[in-house]
Formats: structure tokens, C-alpha cells, sequence
């Protein structure tokens, strides 16, 4: 498949800047206010149409500096949206009866890019693969286990969404920050600093749950039943913190333009859930599907931190983040194994743990309270 290579000289902001566009595929470029997307649309447009391009000459410039694109490809129409999202260039080209656009008779791809230019819907090459790690297993437990298994399996799961909630908030969060700070000079060590206070808090946040799951599954399970399955909680909690620290090592393929990455990385985890899964369910049990998604997502956070190394290297402090991480698993595992879930022995583990990370982040710490 080939690739369309866009050069832009001295279009308002854009001093220089090239980007590429592969063929028969929906390219999405999106960043902060002021980063020039529109300059470049509006670029590429007047280039098709074959008309100057002084409108975008630089504010203040001398008369020398003359704005220029040019294309190594052939680009056979272009779609332009002001402010007021009014495609300017299919109410150019309206009488035009040999253009045709695939959204006209897509109202849902009119709906997505509706909302994608007011900001309202992010894009992330992964979703549709990590989907899969986080739905497959209930969806082929139907198949291939007793159905009162599956149901105390989905019953069970529904805790872990605690843990989900944090994740997810976290990341919603998190990302306009991390592209607003990919041209600072000290932007990797920014990401470092917040990788290991992401881990440090949902690692507390995690034991907290893992310790009072005694009374939470009276409140988020109300059949008594499904409590059968109650030893996924601890693994789905502590898979789903392994996800949160891959999102925030996935930094260095969205800041350097290898978001194909991702998608491997994705896909990687989707096959592996997909085929240990067959391999494992029928006949050991909906444990298998816990540890499945453990395991996924722990090697695709390992994976996205060794490519993040070669391509991008961020100064981790991966030797403490392990840390938090091997702590929480050996705490979790007399919690559950040898404290049996109870109420008072787990709490005082959870106190401990939280000590102990706290101590482990005393100069951090320190350094707020000062202020």
C-alpha cells in the first residue's frame, strides 16, 4: 500500500513540516488548538484547487517568504470544515456530479466526525483490540464452560470496575497533558515522574479494594452464588493496573507519530487472550480467563516499555514501578490466600502497603508539603 508524502513551507505557524497519508485508509492527524491542523487542510485544499496561497502567508512575514506544499501523490478530492463544521469544499464542488464522498450515506461516519471536530470523541488505534482482552472471555465462557460458572465469572467482574473507573478517568485525563508537553525539553522526564505517580497511587488504590473486597461484594454482588468466583477480583484488579502503566508507556508511539505500534501491540494481546483461551478454558475453569487478562496485559505493558526504550527512551524508574507492583501481588496473595479475605487482617496489610509506598515516596512527598 502506498504512502502519500505532504511537505508544507511557511503556512502560518508551520515554519516546515512533513506528514503521510496511506492510501485506502481513514487518516486521522488531531492535536492541540494552534498546532496547525487547519492550516494544513486548508493548504492541501487550495493546492488541489490550483490556487495561490497567500491567505496563509505568515503573520508579520517580509514578501520574500512565500508559503508552498507540495504532494508526492495524487490526491483526487479534499474535504475542508470551517469552524462551523460546513464542508466548504463540497459546497465548492457541489456541482460536481462525479464527486462522491463515502460519509454522504453514512450517517454514523457524519456523526463520528461531527463530534471529532468539537472534541467530543478521542481516537485510539488500540480500542478496538484491547476490547477484545476486556469482552472475549465472558463472550466465549457461553460456549465453553457451565453456564452458572460464566454467570458467577460476569457477577464477579463487575467489582473489578472499580479499578476500571480509576483507569479510565486517569486516562481521559492524562493525554491532552502528555501531548501538550511533547515539545517542552524536559517532556521525558515528565513522563517518567508521571508514570511512577500513576503507579504509585492506583497501586495503593488497588490493594485498597483487594483488601475490603469482604464487604464491597455485598454491595456490587447481591447473589450470593456468584461469590464462587470471587478469586478473579484480586487478578482482574491488579490486570487492569497493568493496563493503566501500559497506557502511560504507550506515550512514546503517540508523541513520535508510530501509533502502527499500538496497534501491534494490541493485536499481540488480543491473539494471545483469543488462543489461551481455547487452549485453557474447557478444562480448567473461568480461573483460566482472570489469568488470561492478567497475562495480556502484563506482557503488553512489558513489550511497549522495551520498544519505548529503543525508539523513544524515557528515564523510568522501572526498578521502583516493579516495585509497587510485586509488593501489591505478594500482599494480595496472603489477603486472599492466607487472610482469607478477612476484613481487619487484609486492612492492616492494605495500611502497611500504603506506608511502605508512601516511605518509598517520602522526598516527593516532602517537596509538596513544603510548598
Amino acid at each position: 500500500m502506498s504512502e502519500i508524502k505532504i511537505a508544507i513551507e511557511n503556512c502560518n505557524n508551520i515554519s516546515k513540516g512533513v506528514i503521510s497519508l496511506e492510501e485506502e485508509k481513514l487518516n486521522i492527524r488531531y492535536g492541540m488548538n494552534g498546532t496547525g491542523k487547519s492550516t494544513l487542510s486548508t493548504a492541501i485544499s487550495l493546492f488541489s484547487q490550483g490556487k495561490p496561497m497567500d491567505d496563509l502567508k505568515p503573520f508579520g512575514s517580509d514578501d520574500e517568504i512565500i508559503p508552498a506544499i507540495s504532494i508526492d501523490g495524487d490526491i483526487q478530492g479534499v474535504r475542508v470544515f470551517n469552524e462551523d463544521f460546513d464542508d466548504i469544499s463540497k459546497i465548492r464542488n457541489r456541482e460536481d456530479k462525479n464527486i462522491k464522498f463515502y460519509a454522504d450515506s453514512d450517517k454514523d461516519v457524519q456523526d463520528f466526525y461531527y463530534r471529532y471536530d468539537r472534541g467530543q470523541e478521542k481516537v485510539d488505534v488500540s480500542k478496538t483490540y484491547t476490547t477484545v482482552n476486556e469482552n472475549f472471555d465472558k463472550f466465549i465462557q457461553k460456549f465453553l464452560i457451565n453456564p452458572s460458572d460464566a454467570g458467577s465469572y460476569g457477577g464477579c467482574y463487575k467489582m473489578a470496575v472499580l479499578m476500571t473507573l480509576f483507569v479510565t478517568a486517569y486516562r481521559m485525563g492524562i493525554e491532552p497533558y502528555f501531548f501538550k508537553q511533547m515539545n517542552n525539553a524536559n517532556a521525558k522526564n515528565t513522563y517518567a515522574k508521571v508514570t511512577e505517580y500513576f503507579s504509585f497511587f492506583a497501586s495503593i488504590v488497588a490493594m485498597g479494594i483487594i483488601a475490603n473486597i469482604s464487604w464491597l461484594k455485598v454491595i456490587f454482588i447481591t447473589d450470593h452464588s456468584y461469590w464462587t468466583a470471587m478469586d478473579i477480583v484480586p487478578i482482574i484488579v491488579i490486570a487492569n493496573l497493568c493496563f493503566g502503566i501500559y497506557y502511560n508507556l504507550s506515550t512514546w508511539y503517540k508523541v513520535t507519530d508510530r501509533t502502527h505500534f499500538g496497534t501491534l501491540i494490541s493485536w499481540f494481546g488480543a491473539g494471545l487472550t483469543i488462543v489461551l483461551h481455547f487452549l485453557f478454558l474447557k478444562k480448567y475453569g473461568f480461573m483460566v480467563s482472570a489469568w488470561v487478562t492478567f497475562i495480556a496485559y502484563f506482557l503488553m505493558m512489558v513489550l511497549s516499555y522495551f520498544l519505548g526504550q529503543k525508539y523513544y527512551p524515557i528515564p523510568y524508574r522501572i526498578k521502583k514501578i516493579s516495585f509497587f507492583l510485586i509488593l501489591l501481588m505478594i500482599f494480595s496473595l496472603i489477603s486472599v490466600y492466607i487472610f482469607k479475605y478477612n476484613f481487619w487482617l487484609s486492612n492492616s496489610l492494605f495500611v502497611i502497603y500504603s506506608g511502605i509506598l508512601l516511605y518509598s515516596e517520602k522526598e516527593f512527598i516532602l517537596s509538596k508539603v513544603k510548598k
